[in-house]
């Protein structure tokens, strides 16, 4: 049994690993047993992960090209939403920093793009400040959607304190549900 209120022992750990194992190693198993319940509801947590501003295919670190990019994660994510309607849509941070467009649009235009592909939240990365915070303060008012930080401090306040609306930083919350 795992215990929340305690340090998790090795002992703890091996079981729920093994128990995910299990899962895995017998999807069909796993997939049959769903299918048996009705009210089963099937969630895809689909994400895209340090974009830097790359809209297009760009090269990986070797040189090899056509790696990357939101236009082509926008297309597969069209098709999974399509399998799924039941998905969670989530950039996990370093959104607009590192391309030429991007600089040129101070990161408006990767913003744009995850509003009109109705992303569900962001979350902020490291490099979304590298530009200051002003840059920042902009990405956070042009977000149609939630914008999520736990561990994000200003004046004193966490994440999710600001009870002004119209404040910039009340758009970034700790979590969603």
């Amino acid at each position: 049994m795992l215990h929340p209120d305690r340090f998790w022992t090795r002992r703890d750990f091996l079981k729920l690993a093994g128990s995910a194992g299990l899962l895995n190693a017998f999807p069909t198993l796993a997939g049959a047993s769903a299918a048996l319940r009705l009210d089963t509801v099937c969630i895809s947590i689909l994400h895209t992960t340090d974009l830097h501003g790359h809209i297009l295919p760009t090269a990986d670190y070797n040189g090899d090209p056509d790696f990357g990019g939101l236009a082509r994660c926008a297309a597969q994510i069209r098709r999974w939403r399509r399998e799924n309607p039941n998905s969670i849509l989530i950039d996990v941070g370093d959104v607009y920093q590192g391309t030429e467009v991007s600089l040129r649009s101070k990161g408006e235009l990767m913003i744009d793009l995850f509003n009109y592909l109705k992303y569900d939240a962001w979350i902020v990365g490291n490099h979304e400040f590298d530009w200051g915070i002003e840059t920042f303060i902009d990405a956070l008012q042009r977000s149609t959607m939630p914008v999520l930080a736990a561990n994000t401090v200003l004046n004193g306040k966490p994440a999710g304190a600001f009870s002004d609306s119209q404040h910039p930083f009340a758009k970034i919350q700790p979590f969603i549900l």
